[in-house]
């Protein structure tokens, strides 16, 4: 090889011919195959269709001069369409056309697919407003603003049957381990009304324009606040006499700070208790307002409750009332009444300033003749015209009237009859003996006066003193003068 160098110039020339003979100067066909992207004609833009499959492609099979493939890359100058010139929107089904430069000697041996499925559906632009959905909690001693976003609404295009059902646009801020401020750009998700973020096979053909927003959030320490309504604290019934008409606490409702899992939990707070019962009026109470640990109040601390009472009329009986009478000198009054009681009715104010004291009742017996008369409590003089007199117990009473001068006489004949008879009994005896039994009737006589044998009001029994053991003289209601000597004597 050595010796023979020019032989190898030559076997370069000779190939290179050969390479030329065979790929350009021979006409042998020979066929390839490729993909060409099929392109949409007469596309109506106006009436705002989207055609799928949106890139559709045809698998080509051609024949042609083996130098036009080394040429020309022919697959790039190579056209496939679908013209759309009668799509009314639906599925159709139309022929894919193919088209060769017109001086490259390639014919086509077969397409695939021939014929093209498309589906043109009507799509649908919608402004979506974007809404933040907050999840978890902010770490404890940090508060957070409400956040923002710019745009606030976004621009989607769906298909009619479906751009209804779209709900939101949403971005989703975790707040857990939130312990500065946010400021960055972030993508929104479609979510519809059932709540899911893909819910139709057609979710895929929407599309946001502009989908990129700036999401805000400032971060500072301190502790939530919270505004709950305050409730009263009420123990016992009001006062005799008192209905309960409002309670008001004002402020109603005070604003709390403290930790955040403790102001989930409260939605009230309740004041110092109030005894009902000690509250004799109408009055405005300052009470502080109970919180509990880990709560604090912010910028009061207490509030006032205003108490209002209603009067209503109740009842009040007083009883052991004294009743007096009014008599002649010569009547002598017996009855087993000396007292009363009255049922008033009215406020309660005017029946504690109605004094028992001047409440007697007296009752005109002067000029009845003697023996028994039924009188009638009459109403007592001194009591409020606004009070009521519901009842009067006893509202009558028997009274038994007898007169001085014929009890005298009954006295002095009973005297006598017992002298008489005491001599006559005793005409045998000694003198002393008689003497001594005229002493002790006379004792006895002296000892009985009106007043001891008819007692007046609230006497119940009369007691005669004697030198022998002493007996109680009870006198019937009914009985006479003569038979209680009788019953002294025996």
């Amino acid at each position: 090889m050595k010796e023979r160098f020019w032989l190898k110039p030559l076997a370069f020339l000779l190939g290179i011919l050969s390479w030329f003979y065979v790929n350009i100067i021979s006409t042998t066909p020979i066929t390839r195959e490729y993909k060409v992207k099929i392109s949409y004609l007469n596309k109506d833009d106006s009436k705002n269709y989207k055609v799928i499959p949106e890139s559709p492609e045809v698998k080509v099979r051609v024949k042609g001069p083996r130098g036009v493939f080394i040429q020309t890359k022919v697959e790039d100058n190579t056209f496939a369409s679908v013209d759309l010139i009668n799509c009314h929107g639906g599925k159709l089904t139309l022929p894919v056309n193919v088209i060769f430069p017109s001086n490259s000697n390639i014919q086509l041996v077969s397409k695939e697919p021939a014929q093209l499925v498309i589906n043109a559906i009507k799509m649908t632009t919608k402004n979506i407003k974007i809404n933040i959905n907050k999840k978890g909690n902010v770490p404890e001693g940090y508060l957070i603003n409400e956040p923002s976003v710019f745009p606030s609404e976004l621009s989607v295009t769906a298909p009619s049957e479906l751009i209804d059902t779209i709900s939101e646009c949403r971005i989703d801020l975790y707040l857990d381990d939130v312990k500065r401020s946010i400021s960055e750009f972030r993508q929104a998700q479609i979510v519809y009304t059932n709540g899911s973020i893909e819910s139709d096979p057609k979710s895929k053909l929407i599309t946001i324009e502009n989908n990129n927003v700036k999401l805000d959030l400032a971060v500072r320490e301190g502790y939530p606040e919270k505004q709950v309504t305050v409730r009263p604290n009420l123990i016992n019934k009001p006062p005799e006499g008192r209905k309960l008409d409002s309670c008001i606490i004002t402020p109603e409702k005070v604003t709390i700070s403290g930790s955040a899992k403790l102001l989930n939990r409260l939605e009230e707070l309740v004041v110092e208790q109030v005894d009902l019962a000690q509250i004799q009026k109408t009055s405005t109470l300052p009470l502080n307002v109970i919180c509990p640990k880990g709560i604090k109040l912010v910028g009061i601390s207490n509030v006032s409750l205003s108490i209002k009472y209603t009067d209503v009329l109740v009842n009040k009986t007083i009883s052991n009332l004294p009743i007096e009478f009014t008599h002649n000198e010569d009547q002598i009054i017996e009855t087993d009444i000396s007292t009363y009681s009255i049922e008033l009715e009215g406020l309660i104010d005017d029946l504690n300033a109605t004094k028992a004291s001047e409440m007697h009742n007296i009752i005109p017996l002067k000029g009845l003749a003697s023996g028994t008369h039924f009188v009638t409590v009459e109403p007592p003089y001194g009591i409020s015209e606004r009070i009521k007199i519901k009842s009067i117990t006893p509202a009558s009473f028997p009274v038994t009237i007898r007169l001085m001068e014929k009890v005298e006489e009954k006295e002095a004949v009973i005297h006598e009859e017992i002298i008489s008879n005491t001599q006559e009994s005793d005409s045998s005896s000694n003198k002393p003996d008689i003497e001594s039994s005229n002493r002790q009737l006379s004792t006895a006589s002296d000892s009985i006066n009106p007043n001891s044998v008819y007692p007046q009001t609230g006497s119940e029994s009369v007691n005669i003193e004697q030198s022998e053991p002493i007996l109680p003289l009870t006198v019937p209601q009914n009985a006479s003068s003569s038979e209680a000597i009788v019953n002294s004597d025996q």
